[in-house]
């Protein structure tokens, strides 16, 4: 190639190049920006979203979406040291007190109200005078959008049968835009749809104490430090994390079917005269609100129908129609949330289990070097092992009162677990006499040496840690034959 060609083709690449980045390019960008219908809306600066939108029955419905500033929400993940308050932008239902967002409900809706594109306008020829053929006159749904003191307005009408579009009006432009049926569905949303469906969500960890009051009483449960939880009355009582943690969890995560906005006066027509529960609980040092009391209730809609659960919060002024019935869950006894774990000692720290009375006597279980052994004869570990997971499992299902002495007088089993170190107490189980509950269950009568309860277990169970030398030494196998 001559120099002179050379010259020549660099200068045509030179000037294609130019083209392209000055013209060809950023018309396309402006072209493709322009069917943008909110192009020049940023969502970390609108102030304000507001709707208003006829649903499938025809009913009005107007909400406003806000944004601000607010603290930062502190959840579990915080550490528990106090904190600065950090101020961040921060989406509500200001009309609605109380009234939770769902975080990726409401996203998904900003990023579709975002990048709703339009087609057009119609031609000029094609318009009608008439807005009213394409339902401008009385727009199906209106989104306005504050910016700034700078508003936006998107209305839009009918939809056209034939293109599978829908006719919309932006403010600042002239004539009639189409849009797509799916961009128009993404942000035909009512409130509800954008509000949380488990609204009660907090963080377990974050409970310090909470008041159950029900048709079987009142009880004070406490959390001096997280996941050692007592209960302070009716009396003082070692509680069950387990149990404990799932009654709150279950408020917790509440599912909410229908939000009843704007009856609060009215909310003895649910069954709030005389609720089925109500629970207070108090939060750590940092969570806002501090206190939130919950009320469950229950109504019936006429005599055959089921019976509804609702649920309000002190916190909002909304009555929640439950998806599910939580009562077995809230309304508690104290024996409901106490401790039911009858030995205090994990199965992997046993040392030495030898048992005694009618069923058990003549039994040791010890650890030899690294096995386990039984009455000193080689063991199969898998029976023992699971027999003292057993033990270590057992849990009570009742708490006798006024039981006498005499119900262990012939052991039905005795029980003596040495543990492997310090960090475990040695305890002494003993099982009693049969007896027969309120509900016709068989249980057994049971205590351990560290306190003075009595505990009631399904005879089932006590039968289930009989030890049987038998069943847990080594299976000898049979010699091959010759």
């Amino acid at each position: 190639m001559t120099t002179k060609k050379t010259l020549v083709l660099a200068l045509v690449l030179t000037f294609v190049t130019l083209y392209l980045a000055k013209v060809l390019v950023p018309g396309r960008l402006a072209k493709d920006l322009e069917k943008i219908a909110l192009r020049s809306v940023s969502r970390s600066n609108i102030d304000t979203v507001s709707i208003s939108r006829y649903d499938q029955g025809g009913k009005e419905e107007r909400f406003v979406l806000m944004q601000s500033l607010a603290p930062r929400p502190i959840n579990a993940k915080d550490s528990l040291e106090e904190k600065a308050p950090e101020l961040v932008q921060t989406w509500s239902l200001p009309s609605i007190r109380g009234a939770i967002l769902d975080k990726n409900a409401l996203d998904a809706y900003l990023t579709a109200l975002l990048e709703i594109g339009v087609e057009g306008p119609l031609e000029t020829e094609q318009l009608y005078r008439d807005i009213s053929v394409y339902g401008l006159d009385k727009p199906q749904m209106t989104a306005i959008v504050d910016v700034k003191g700078r508003r936006t307005e998107l209305a839009f009408g009918k939809k056209n049968e034939y293109l599978g579009k829908r006719y919309v009006k932006v403010s600042g432009r002239d004539g009639v835009f189409l849009v797509e049926e799916s961009s128009f569905e993404q942000v035909n949303k009512g409130a509800s749809d954008l509000r949380s469906k488990t609204p009660f969500s907090f963080a377990v960890s974050d409970v310090r104490e909470f008041l159950a009051t029900s048709i079987q009483g009142r009880i004070r449960v406490t959390q001096p430090e997280v996941g050692a939880w007592r209960i302070e009355s009716p009396e003082s009582l070692p509680a069950s994390r387990e149990d404990v943690e799932e009654m709150l969890n279950t408020i917790a995560q509440l599912k909410v079917n229908e939000f009843i906005d704007g009856s609060f006066e009215e909310r003895n027509r649910y069954g709030f005269g005389l609720p089925r529960a109500n629970v207070i609980i108090l939060f750590r040092d940092g969570i806002e609100p501090q206190e939130v009391s919950f009320f469950l209730a229950n109504a019936s809609q006429g005599d055959s129908a089921a019976s509804e659960m609702y649920m309000y919060s002190s916190s909002s002024e909304t009555i929640f129609k439950l998806a599910t019935d939580p009562s077995d869950k809230l309304v508690q006894t104290a024996d409901g949330l106490r401790e039911k774990a009858i030995v205090a000692m994990p199965y992997d720290q046993m040392k030495r289990v030898i048992a005694g009375g009618e069923q058990g006597q003549g039994v040791t279980i010890a650890v030899k070097e690294i096995e386990w052994v039984v009455n000193d004869k080689p063991s199969d570990p898998v029976f023992v092992e699971q027999l003292l997971k057993d033990i270590s499992g057992l849990r009570a299902v009742d708490f006798p009162l006024g039981v006498s002495g005499e119900v262990f007088q012939k052991p039905f089993l005795t029980l003596e677990l040495e543990p492997k170190s310090s960090d475990h107490q040695k305890v002494s189980i003993v099982v009693g006499d049969e007896y027969t509950d309120a509900r016709g269950n068989k249980l057994r009568y049971v205590k351990n040496s560290n306190n003075d309860t009595i505990f009631g277990i399904r005879d089932v169970e006590a039968k289930r840690i009989v030890p049987h030398e038998e069943a847990l030494v080594e299976r000898l196998k049979a010699p091959a034959t010759p």
